[in-house]
């Protein structure tokens, strides 16, 4: 991520990144964050955990949470 934040600050071009990845550079300035009219950006995020060890949350409660294993 530092090297994508580095090179857009030296000018080399425009990078999709999350927003929380810049949000100390774009309060400084450093970095300006655009919205493109027309192109809704979304995506999609996954809680990870190592299968070999128990989940920090009881398998219940994620499954309420609408967590599933895919």
């Amino acid at each position: 991520m530092e090297a994508i934040k580095g090179a857009v600050a030296v000018g080399l071009g425009a990078a999709f990144v999350s927003a929380a990845a810049v949000t100390k550079e774009v309060a400084a300035g450093s970095l300006a964050a655009l919205r493109i009219a027309g192109l809704p950006l979304t995506r999609t995020l996954r809680v990870i955990t190592d299968p070999a060890r128990p989940a920090r949350c009881p398998r219940r409660g994620a499954r309420r949470a609408g967590w599933d294993r895919r």
